[in-house]
């Protein structure tokens, strides 16, 4: 049992190590939506914000919604922000591809759309529509090419649906 007690106390302490990232943004001034970003990737996450209005900005600018369901304390989470969302190639195409929206699981909004989502561990990836149907989902961390995978095959996928519903 003290060894249990022991490597738990381990566990927590090295999570307390790693600390829950304080993430800082960028405020964009003249957006009259108050748009924040988080500056600690090369993907431009949109963070703090309503799903509405993200949603609403990808119509605008013709673009699907990446959701990054993610919470302070996941460790994968975190790696993907230091590795994946660092890569050059990886964020250019998300950033030209998607509206990029960061949400804390753990925040009201985060809690209330993983409950609409379905989110049942972290990190969790959506991609939706502009009228947020759920074009693709997956779980867990993934490296730069499964990221890039996931993002190109949404893209298909949705250009599947409308090419269907246009009856084409």
């Amino acid at each position: 049992m003290n060894r249990v007690i022991g490597f738990a106390m381990l566990c927590l302490c090295f999570a307390l190590h790693l600390g829950c990232k304080v993430k800082e943004t960028v405020v964009v001034e003249d957006s009259p939506l108050s748009i924040q970003y988080s500056d600690n990737t090369l993907v431009e996450f949109i963070i703090d914000n309503k799903l509405s209005n993200v949603l609403e900005m990808a119509n605008d600018s013709s673009k699907l919604t990446f959701v990054e369901f993610y919470t302070d304390w996941c460790l994968p989470c975190q790696i993907m922000d230091e590795s994946v969302f660092m890569n050059k190639p990886l964020s250019e195409y998300y950033n030209s591809t998607f509206v990029n929206y960061k949400l804390n699981g753990e925040s009201e909004e985060g809690k209330r759309l993983g409950f609409v989502f379905q989110v049942s561990q972290y990190p969790t990836f959506v991609i939706l529509d502009q009228r947020g149907r759920v074009v693709a989902k997956e779980y867990g961390g993934k490296g730069v090419t499964d990221m890039m995978l996931f993002g190109e095959n949404a893209v298909k996928e949705y250009a599947t649906w409308m090419s269907s519903e246009s009856g084409e």
